[in-house]
């Protein structure tokens, strides 16, 4: 983590204000994990424009169901800075621009094992630390993060081109048409992790509700697929704040 972190002019120049650095704008940017996930559907659309359009989307086999898959890869962050290293492997590691020797920052991803210790995404570094002592932070590699999105948004478009980008490490698509959508799924997450050397979990269900609360279920790299009904008879039990999308706010008002 120090020697990638010395690596970076991010971490080891003086931080500068506009006065003192022309670049400042692009050198904030370019650091900022924020503008790198926000400006993710520009680089999404231009991958799509190198794609043939997709043929009409087909339809559900008769009295059968829809099959749409959500796919999302582990901890992608965490995954990618673990990527290459097997020092790390049962190591507790999340990702940030801070550590315990550059001062405190937020934690943008975490594995597994840091999880374990209650250590979560958003949470402050020093506060992560107090609760996982030996937890390792690595810095951002954004360069490394577009990769390897890329060649996932690729493997899931060599399975079927009804794909959707929802983040860099996160779209749906729709499976109608293989014959095993389950054995799809399985080989889908296969080729996923020998193009980008990371795990992804893949939920499985007849609309996007339903198929994003199945990934819950296959986490971490897993795979799980909710019927209609086993999605009504789950929901039924859930708060409303297990759908995605209802925050704090939203929940207060239903």
């Amino acid at each position: 983590a120090r020697e990638l972190g010395r690596s970076m002019p991010e971490l080891v120049r003086k931080h500068q204000t506009s006065r003192e650095n022309a670049n400042f704008v692009a050198d904030f940017f370019n650091a900022s994990r924020l503008h790198f996930i926000g400006s993710w559907k520009d680089r999404y659309q231009k991958l799509l424009d190198s794609l043939p359009p997709p043929p009409p989307l087909p339809p559900p086999p008769a009295g059968g169901e829809r099959v749409v898959a959500h796919i999302d890869m582990d901890c992608f962050f965490a995954s990618i800075s673990m990527r290459g290293r097997p020092e790390l492997e049962g190591m507790a590691v999340a990702v940030s621009w801070a550590s315990s020797e550059r001062g405190n920052g937020e934690i943008a991803s975490c594995n597994y094992v840091a999880r374990a210790h209650g250590v979560r995404n958003g949470m402050w570094v020093q506060r992560a630390k107090e609760l996982c002592s030996h937890l390792i932070a690595m810095p951002y590699e954004f360069i490394e993060y577009e990769k390897a999105a890329e060649e996932m948004h690729r493997c899931v478009y060599g399975v079927t081109p009804h794909m959707m980008g929802v983040s860099v490490d996160e779209c749906f698509a729709d499976l109608t048409a293989c014959a095993d959508p389950e054995a799809a799924a399985n080989a889908l997450r296969a080729r996923i992790f020998e193009k980008t050397g990371c795990t992804a979990s893949i939920g499985l269900g007849p609309n996007r509700l339903l198929a994003r609360l199945a990934t819950k279920r296959a986490k971490p790299n897993g795979l799980f697929r909710l019927t209609a009904q086993e999605g009504r008879a789950m929901l039924r039990d859930q708060p409303v704040s297990e759908l995605p999308g209802v925050g704090y706010s939203a929940v207060q008002k239903l």
